[in-house]
């Protein structure tokens, strides 16, 4: 479904990314973890149309998307989050949604309107349509922000550190949202986290992708990843597990 070959970015001097090379099949979850500053959102935000790559190619779907508009990415079947909650708060969740739904419904305010409700209830924000943003709390922002994903009838959806500040419970909650988009909603996934254990237990991961400094150095299933030296060292966690946290 997605194919990422050979993507390099540089920020001036900074390489945030060197030769980056990867495939998503249909109906995966694919987490990409690093330290930070190792390239995962910039990463993102070449294969969403934010920003260019110097060098390299995205393919979707058997078409290449790199360096298109974002609008035009979205449209094709590649929806995200991003790590600071991007909502309006001046509106409720509902239009909030529908922001994300109605183009991909052709402006139909009806149908639109079904799949953003549809979207509230798969994430257990459907009793809250009506509610002012400013009045939702941040992991229900986060849902917000999943609900728009799905509202936009994704293929694949990219997730930017969707659990950052959440507590164990929230995390937990999200974590079986996100494999009910893969086994229910047969959506493709594309997660990056800091949460290493919703990573490597919660989820229903199918292969962890690592990033350091702009550069690949491991690819493999969670259990691979676990055992790699060169993930442990890179960060720092010989005794609790990747990062010091525990994950067990």
């Amino acid at each position: 479904m997605l194919e990422i070959k050979n993507i390099s970015k540089n920020f001036g001097g900074i390489k945030a990314l060197n030769n980056v090379s990867l495939s998503i099949e249909k109906d995966e979850i694919v987490g990409l973890i690093g330290p930070n500053g190792s390239g995962k959102t910039t990463l993102f935000n070449i294969v969403s149309g934010l920003i260019k790559p110097d060098s390299g190619a995205v393919i979707f779907s058997g078409k290449r998307i790199e360096g298109l508009q974002p609008e035009v990415i979205s449209l094709s079947g590649i929806t995200r989050t991003f790590q600071e909650v991007r909502v309006i708060d001046s509106l409720n969740v509902l239009e909030n949604t529908m922001i994300a739904s109605l183009p991909h419904f052709k402006m139909n305010y009806h149908i639109a309107s079904d799949a953003a409700i549809e979207a509230l209830e798969i994430v257990g924000l459907k009793d809250r349509a009506q509610t002012p943003v400013s009045k939702l709390k941040d992991g229900e922002k986060r849902l917000l922000e999943l609900a728009r994903a799905i509202a936009a009838n994704p293929k694949l959806v990219l997730l930017d550190e969707i659990m950052a500040g959440l507590m164990e419970k929230e995390q937990s909650r999200l974590a079986n949202l996100i494999n009910m988009l893969r086994n229910e909603l047969e959506i493709t996934v594309f997660w990056i986290e800091h949460v290493l254990r919703a990573m490597f237990r919660l989820v229903e991961v199918d292969r962890i992708v690592v990033l350091n400094w702009g550069n690949k150095i491991a690819e493999g299933a969670p259990d691979e990843i676990l055992r790699n030296n060169e993930v442990i060292e890179a960060y720092l966690g010989k005794i609790r597990g990747l990062g010091g946290e525990t994950i067990a």
